[in-house]
């Protein structure tokens, strides 16, 4: 007797719903690979590389932390969005090809939101506003009053054009109608060295970076971009608390290639937020100056689609665009 077509298809469809949560259950089964956009030893990279062997222990496999630099991150991202979409390959995304790049560059090697699924977020590191010490302004208020008392003539070190320092200082003065011009560096460091020599009297850097220059009261901080004061430097405002809405962070956190299974994902997210929210883990990336921000996968996606649509309006606003170069 011949087999009911039908009665075969509704065996199949159930034989593959039947495998669906033994896959979820599985994986992973090998090792997961994190590639990252930025050297060893930089804002990604340090975090990364706290929270592997801990989402090893979790995941029950090795996760390895690869480094492809190149095209402002963009090298490492578009690497991860043509692996296969299995949650095996992850990206250390950051604002600068998730947030900022898609309005920053004309036409970025990866789309940001298309190309990616998104796991979640690690963190966030918030910038701060320093000023040489000869500068008469030792509060937000003071220095904006400053600034404009100056005519426009004054000039703020950027340490790289189109990054999240640079794009703080210009929402700030967006926010606030003080004029300055930037002068763009190569890198956080020899920014803050011009600053700290007196050749240029502000800018805006990473904290962790910061500190020592900070406390040996080489710079003078005056706020930090984050919404909430970071634990490093509790007594220094936040700029928020001046101009409420101001929010500038580098963050970091893991996208998946594109099409990913919803049970991967998952899984990952389900991991990274019990990492990210160890007590050990919180320490070690406070030392670092990462402030641990763990997200459901929907909820960090909504964020990363957000920072892509405020930072697309800052920077054609501004006029700032930049090319790619290797």
């Amino acid at each position: 007797m011949k087999s009911n077509p039908i009665l075969r298809a509704l065996a199949f469809v159930a034989a593959m719903a039947g495998l669906a949560p033994a896959h979820s259950q599985t994986f992973p089964d090998k090792p997961v690979r994190i590639v990252l956009g930025f050297p060893a030893g930089g804002g990604s990279d340090t975090p990364t590389r706290i929270i592997a062997p801990k989402l090893a222990e979790v995941l029950g496999q090795q996760v390895i932390v690869e480094n492809r630099t190149g095209a402002g991150g963009y090298v490492g991202a578009q690497a991860v969005a043509r692996s296969p979409a299995d949650g095996y390959t992850l990206y250390g995304c950051t604002i600068a090809t998730h947030g900022i790049g898609p309005g920053l560059y004309k036409k970025p090697p990866v789309d940001a939101e298309k190309d990616f699924s998104f796991v979640g977020m690690i963190g966030a590191n918030p910038n701060i506003l320093m000023v040489h010490p000869s500068v008469p302004a030792k509060t937000l208020p003071e220095f904006v009053a400053w600034v404009k008392s100056q005519g426009g003539k004054l000039s703020y070190a950027a340490p790289s054009v189109g990054g999240s320092p640079h794009l703080a200082m210009e929402l700030l003065k967006q926010m606030t109608g003080m004029q300055m011009t930037g002068i763009a560096y190569r890198g956080d460091a020899p920014a803050r060295q011009d600053v700290i020599a007196g050749h240029v009297p502000a800018l805006f850097g990473a904290i962790g970076p910061s500190l020592t220059a900070i406390r040996g009261g080489l710079v003078r901080p005056i706020a930090v971009s984050s919404p909430k004061r970071d634990p490093a430097l509790p007594d220094v405002p936040t700029v928020a608390e001046f101009h409420p809405g101001f929010s500038v962070v580098s963050w970091l956190g893991l996208c998946a290639p594109a099409g990913t299974p919803a049970p991967a994902l998952d899984r990952l997210n389900a991991a990274l937020v019990k990492v990210v929210g160890m007590p050990d883990v919180s320490e070690q990336l406070a030392k670092v100056s990462l402030q641990p921000d763990p997200m459901s996968r929907q909820d960090f996606e909504k964020f990363v689609k957000a920072e892509i649509v405020r930072w697309r309006k800052l920077t054609h606003e501004a006029g700032i665009a930049a090319e790619l170069t290797n």
